[in-house]
């Protein structure tokens, strides 16, 4: 038989065609699933069993669409449709028969399903016999709106778009039995007003509509501020992997094949649903830490204004006091009795560590708070400066300082430097009675260079290696100079440095302080000294 040329199939894209075919194979699965497992009124044994094999052939059918109708793409051959058509004319027509005679004994309330799946059986029929597929016919209706029964999921609403009425009420009809408030659109115009209007939690988009698709509709919704943070799944029966990729790269969450498992139609809902929410607490967590983060800023920069106020405020009465104390002592120091000289030496030692602990304070804050430049700096050049800077102390303990091939390495100078001078600093002041000795090293170790500098002073009791970076902690009294803060600031300074420090110790017989700088990129590889 010649098919009429203006609805013969022969010319039709072959994905429009496995769509046509699949749309009444659709409408007579969905609505037999719901009338066997939500018929208000109980339907007979026959009856279910004659419902159970219209819908065991309609699925059998659309396993044969996914081979005979395979979507290679492209216009399909006259002789694979003509045979493809004669294959399903028998199953095809036991669907109408099946149908039929359920209608005859069908309870009135499952009537209206019934009738939906005769007609689709019946458009089916006329395809497998004459080769024509009618387009779906606009029902226009008034919109579904569905609402939820109260279960764990009622307070999800849900758009179904749809150009098909029965695809339409077939999805919104199991939606509503999975627990959401459904409402549909006809088309993408119809969606994009309604979503202006009221709020939506998640939208269902049919792939192939007249007019505006669905990837139109999901294009205007991802475009427009106010509504491009609704997740989208994208609905069709093609089940070619270009449609998905095109829907997935203009933003879709999902994509769903028809006919619809419910089980798996609730769960894309509901993972596509957590991910949007956990999107939204991703988001408002970010803002939260930006606030946070500015809050910081703001705050580093008034605790900056108020050290260094501090620093300037408290340093010059301290000065006044020191230096007055001494004028007295010089102008009246013959008169004075060693008590009385003693008496004044007391707040003149307190003023100037009072004195030094405000610049190790103001130290501190700025290796905490400050932004720092990393810069390819030589550890050579910054230990010799180093032992330039502690040149009386080295001169008055009679020190002996060495060092091994020192790197050129990525980090702040004022910081390396800073670290070296309380670090060599810490083992002239805790010497034993013999002449400080003092090595430095470094080498290279996983990705980060391993520093340590060790001494042959007094050494620290075991139970306070962890604690002796603490803040204010001495483990000599005031027996040594210091104010609490020196190793203090080093562990900052390599914390700040992207490294950790830590100390080995032996009681009487020396330190060592380790630390390590983790490499950057910048310096080569082979800077050493």
């Amino acid at each position: 038989m010649k098919l009429p040329q203006h609805e013969s199939s022969l010319t039709e894209s072959l994905a429009e065609l496995r769509h046509r075919v699949r749309t009444p194979l659709n409408h007579i699965i969905g609505y037999t699933e719901m009338l066997l497992e939500d018929a208000e009124t109980p339907l007979s044994a026959e009856m279910e069993a004659q419902l159970r094999d219209v819908h065991r052939l309609a699925q059998g059918l659309v396993s044969l669409i996914q081979s005979a109708l395979a979507p290679a793409g492209g216009t399909p051959n006259g002789a694979d449709v003509e045979r493809f058509r004669k294959s399903i004319i028998a199953p095809v027509q036991k669907i109408v028969r099946g149908a039929a005679n359920v209608v005859q004994v069908a309870p009135e309330d499952a009537l209206p399903d019934l009738l939906r799946v005769t007609g689709a059986g019946a458009e089916l029929l006329e395809f497998a016999q004459l080769g024509v597929t009618k387009r779906p016919s606009q029902r226009l209706r008034p919109d579904v709106i569905v609402p939820a029964r109260g279960t764990s999921q009622a307070s999800a609403s849900v758009l179904v778009v749809d150009d098909d009425d029965a695809n339409r009420d077939i999805l919104a009809r199991q939606l509503q039995r999975l627990g959401f408030s459904v409402v549909t659109a006809q088309d993408g115009a119809d969606a994009l007003a309604r979503v202006e209007t009221q709020p939506f939690d998640i939208l269902l988009i049919d792939f192939m509509m007249p007019g505006m698709d669905g990837l139109d509709v999901l294009q205007a919704l991802k475009e427009d501020p106010a509504t491009q943070d609704i997740p989208v799944i994208m609905i069709s029966a093609l089940d070619e992997l270009s449609g998905v990729m095109h829907c997935i790269e203009r933003g879709a969450e999902d994509y769903l094949f028809k006919p619809f498992e419910p089980v798996l139609l609730s769960a894309r809902i509901s993972a596509a649903l957590e991910r949007t929410r956990l999107r939204a607490l991703e988001r408002e967590r970010t803002r939260e830490l930006e606030r946070i983060g500015e809050e910081l800023r703001r705050s580093n920069d008034d605790l900056n204004c108020f050290a260094y106020a501090a620093s300037h405020d408290l340093q010059a009465p301290l000065r006044t006091i020191a230096t007055h104390l001494q004028l007295l002592e010089r102008r009246f120091g013959k008169t004075l009795s060693p008590e009385d000289r003693e008496l004044l030496r007391f707040p003149v030692d307190a003023a100037q560590r009072m004195s030094q602990l405000i610049k190790d304070l103001l130290t501190f804050s700025q290796v905490t708070t400050e932004e720092h430049e990393f810069t390819p700096v030589s550890c050579e050049q910054i230990l010799q400066r180093t032992l330039n800077d502690l040149k009386a102390n080295i001169a008055e303990s009679h020190a002996t300082i060495t060092h091994g091939p020192l790197p050129v390495m990525m980090a702040d100078e004022t910081l390396m430097q800073q670290l070296f001078l309380n670090l060599i600093g810490n083992s002239i002041k805790y010497r034993s009675e013999q002449p400080p000795r003092i090595h430095v090293a470094a080498e290279r170790a996983q990705g980060a260079w391993h520093f340590s500098v060790s001494d042959n002073g007094v050494g620290i009791p075991p139970e306070h290696l962890d604690s002796v970076f603490d803040m204010f902690k001495r483990l000599h009294g005031h027996e040594r100079p210091g104010t609490g803060l020196g190793l203090s600031i080093c562990k900052r300074i390599v914390e700040r440095l992207g490294g950790r420090i830590w100390a080995e110790s032996r009681e009487g017989e020396g330190s060592t302080f380790h630390f390590t700088i983790a490499e950057k990129k910048g310096a080569s590889e082979s800077d050493t000294n």
